[in-house]
C-alpha cells in the first residue's frame, strides 16, 4: 500500500494516510528502479477525489542505497509555461509602447495642428482685407513647404492689391490736371466767356492738347497692361542692329537739334537681333526719348549696339546702350526706375511724361527673353543697357510703324 511517512507541509495533515491512488504508479516506478541503474520518474495527475487533486505530482525512487521508498514532489500544474513567463513582459512593454506612441502621437498632432491653425486664422484675416500675412511655420517638410507658399502667396497678393490702388490714384491724378484744363476751358468757351478769337484758338488748342496727353496716357496703359497680362504677342525675326539704331536715331535728331544736344550713334556691323522689330524700334525710342529730355544744353547722348561673345566665336547677345550726360537719378530712386508711374528727375516733379515708358521697356525687354539694367550718377549722367539674343541667322530690316 501506498502510505504517506512524511508530509512537508505545514500541517503535515497528510502523514500516515494511505493513497489508494498511487499505489499503481509506485509499483511501476519501483520495478523501473529494480532494472535500471539510477534515480527514476514518474508524473502523476491525482484523479478529482484525491486529497492532491488538481495539482500535479512528481514520484521519484531509486538511487544508491535505496530503501524501495518513494519521494512524492507536488505541483501547481503550468499548461502554458511560456505564456506564463513571457505575458507580464509583453503587457509591460505594450503598455510602455502605447504611452510612448501616445506622447508621440499628441506631439505630431500638435507639431501638424499648430501651423494649420496658423495657416487658417492668417487665411481669415486675408478674406477680411488684411492681405498681408506672415506665417510662422516654413521649413523643409511638407507643412513648411506649405507655410512658404502660403506666405509668398500672400506678399503677391499684397503687392498686387497695393498696385491696383497705386494705379488707380496715379491715374486718378494724372487725368485730374488735363481733365480740369478741358473742363474749364470748354465752360468758358460755351458760356461765352472767351469771346476773343485769339484766346478762343488758344483754348481749342489747349483742349486739343490735353486731350493727346489723355488719349497717350490711356494707349499707354493699355499697351503696359497687355504686356503685363501676356496678350501681347511679338513676331519675333532676325533685325539688322545697324539699321535698327539709325532709324532710332533719325527719329530723334530734330528733338535733340533743338535742345543742342549732341548724338551719337555707334553700332557694330553685321549684327543681328532676334526681335520684333516695331517693338525694339519703341524700346530704344523710349530710352533715347528720356536721355534727351533728361539732358541739358550742350549735352551729349549715345546710342551704341555692340555683341557679346558667348562660348563660340559669334555673338550670344547684342547689348543696346542708351547713355546721357544728364542730371542723373537719385540713387535711392533708381530700383523703382523701372515702376509704373516712377519718374526719374530728382524731385520726380517731371510733367513731360507719365512715368509708364521704363515699365514698358522692362516688360518689352523681358518678353523677348532680355535683360536690362541702370546705372546712375548724379550730375554725371544715365546708361542704360539692354542684352537681347542675337539672331541665328541672316538679318533683315525693313522700314515699318513703330509703336512710341
Amino acid at each position: 500500500t501506498a502510505v504517506v511517512l512524511y508530509d512537508s507541509d505545514e500541517t503535515a495533515s497528510l502523514n500516515g494516510q494511505t493513497l489508494p491512488d498511487y499505489e499503481a504508479p509506485i509499483r511501476r516506478l519501483l520495478n523501473q528502479v529494480d532494472r535500471r541503474n539510477g534515480v527514476q520518474q514518474a508524473w502523476v495527475e491525482p484523479p478529482d477525489d484525491d486529497p492532491l487533486a488538481g495539482q500535479l505530482v512528481l514520484l521519484s525512487a531509486g538511487g544508491p542505497g535505496s530503501q524501495r521508498r518513494t519521494l512524492a514532489v507536488v505541483a501547481e500544474p503550468r499548461r502554458y509555461p511560456l505564456l506564463a513567463q513571457y505575458l507580464p513582459r509583453l503587457f509591460l512593454v505594450a503598455g510602455l509602447s502605447l504611452a510612448v506612441a501616445s506622447i508621440a502621437g499628441f506631439a505630431l498632432s500638435r507639431r501638424i495642428a499648430a501651423p494649420v491653425n496658423r495657416l487658417t486664422t492668417a487665411a481669415n484675416a486675408m478674406a477680411q482685407g488684411n492681405l498681408e500675412q506672415k506665417v510662422q511655420g516654413e521649413g523643409p517638410d511638407e507643412l513648411g513647404r506649405l507655410v512658404t507658399s502660403f506666405n509668398t502667396m500672400s506678399h503677391q497678393v499684397a503687392t498686387t492689391s497695393r498696385s491696383q490702388r497705386d494705379l488707380l490714384a496715379n491715374v486718378a491724378h494724372e487725368l485730374r490736371t488735363p481733365l480740369t484744363s478741358v473742363q474749364g476751358y470748354a465752360q468758358a468757351l460755351r458760356d461765352g466767356v472767351i469771346d476773343d478769337a485769339a484766346e478762343a484758338e488758344r483754348a481749342l488748342t489747349t483742349i486739343g492738347r490735353e486731350s493727346e496727353r489723355m488719349a497717350s496716357l490711356i494707349g499707354q496703359l493699355l499697351d503696359l497692361t497687355r504686356l503685363e497680362s501676356g496678350q501681347t504677342k511679338l513676331k519675333l525675326r532676325p533685325v539688322a542692329v545697324a539699321p535698327l539704331v539709325e532709324r532710332v536715331a533719325d527719329r530723334f535728331r530734330p528733338a535733340a537739334a533743338t535742345k543742342n544736344v549732341t548724338l551719337h550713334v555707334e553700332a557694330g556691323a553685321d549684327l543681328a537681333v532676334a526681335g520684333d522689330e516695331s517693338r525694339l524700334v519703341q524700346v530704344l525710342s523710349n530710352l533715347v526719348d528720356n536721355a534727351i529730355r533728361h539732358t541739358p544744353t550742350a549735352g551729349h547722348v549715345k546710342i551704341a549696339a555692340a555683341g557679346i561673345i558667348g562660348d563660340g566665336r559669334t555673338p550670344s547677345e547684342i547689348r543696346f546702350t542708351v547713355a546721357d550726360t544728364g542730371e542723373g537719378i537719385a540713387p535711392d530712386r533708381l530700383p523703382r526706375i523701372f515702376d509704373r508711374f516712377e519718374r526719374g528727375d530728382r524731385d520726380g516733379q517731371d510733367r513731360s511724361g507719365f512715368g509708364l515708358g521704363l515699365a514698358i521697356v522692362r516688360e518689352l525687354v523681358e518678353l523677348h527673353g532680355g535683360a536690362i539694367r541702370v546705372s546712375s550718377q548724379l550730375g554725371v549722367g544715365t546708361t542704360f543697357a539692354v542684352d537681347l539674343p542675337a539672331a541665328p541667322g541672316p538679318a533683315s530690316f525693313a522700314p515699318q510703324g513703330a509703336a512710341a
